[in-house]
């Protein structure tokens, strides 16, 4: 069974299965919070420009001590700065703010562009240069792996038609209640894996009476037992969580597997509720 300390091993690309997400994570409790992570044995790291906490992300893993080589940081390109140049400027900004050399995963965060209407075609000619522009970064050594975030069928579909390289994963909301086997599937099919966001549900499935239920069970946490879910599931898990006591917790679930027969009543609460943004009626 997969433990919270193993990598795994993503066409070539070695990421750690578990790591913290920084979603809503206030800039001023980030540098804590990621701080303790880090003593925690946390060692990937989760943010975006529109996060706003790139700088104290950065600020904890460099007063961490611990070589560069331990850790896997993940950042995302803000819709404001779709565009060819555009995108080469925000992954060295990205990389300035975060007091790096490089970024392990450089995503484009939403396959809309601010200040395009949502509904226009120049939002595909627009991410389209973006992609362009990421695989400069990847040519730079400014990112090591590239990929995108919220992406659908067809925004991958466009994608692939002009990418020299192509998406390594696709970041996307992931939890029992919204599995997106489809878009799965379609990912798969192009090498190109499903690494989830939210897999708690941002807390809504906590009081799932199926959760609560294996939650006593197994004598854990809901959270716990969601993160568990996706891990014996082979997937990514980037839990975030504001308090620190949460942050420790969701890390300490190497004590319990799920049955079978468990993870198939889990498996059973896909029923398409989303709750992160839509990106649905961009073209």
């Amino acid at each position: 069974t997969m433990s919270v300390e193993d990598r795994i091993n993503i066409n070539g690309m070695e990421i750690p299965i578990f790591g913290l997400g920084t979603f809503h994570l206030p800039a001023d409790e980030t540098y804590q919070v990621v701080s303790q992570a880090i003593q925690a044995g946390y060692r990937m790291i989760d943010t975006a420009s529109i996060y706003k906490n790139e700088a104290m992300v950065g600020k904890a893993i460099i007063d961490s001590g611990l070589a560069r080589s331990e850790f896997f940081i993940i950042t995302k390109l803000s819709p404001a700065d779709q565009g060819y140049e555009k995108s080469i400027e925000a992954c060295k900004l990205s990389i300035s703010k975060l007091g790096l050399d490089y970024i392990d995963l450089f995503l484009i965060h939403w396959p809309g562009c601010k200040g395009i209407p949502r509904t226009s075609l120049e939002n595909i000619e627009r991410r389209n240069l973006s992609w362009r522009g990421l695989e400069e970064c990847q040519r730079q050594g400014l990112c090591k792996y590239i990929g995108v975030s919220n992406y659908l069928i067809n925004h991958i579909e466009g994608l692939l038609e002009i990418a020299t390289v192509p998406p390594i994963v696709n970041q996307v909301e992931y939890n029992p209640q919204y599995q997106q086997s489809e878009l799965e599937a379609f990912c798969k099919e192009n090498n190109i894996t499903i690494m989830p966001y939210s897999p708690l549900g941002r807390g809504s499935l906590f009081t799932n009476e199926i959760v609560a239920l294996l939650s006593e069970k197994y004598n854990v946490t809901p959270a716990q037992v969601l993160i568990k879910w996706s891990l014996q599931n082979g997937k990514i898990s980037i839990p975030r969580s504001t308090k620190i006591e949460h942050v420790l917790e969701n890390r300490n679930i190497d004590n319990f597997s799920i049955s079978d027969q468990d993870m198939c009543l889990l498996n059973e609460l896909d029923n398409g509720t989303k709750i992160a943004w839509n990106p649905d009626n961009i073209p």
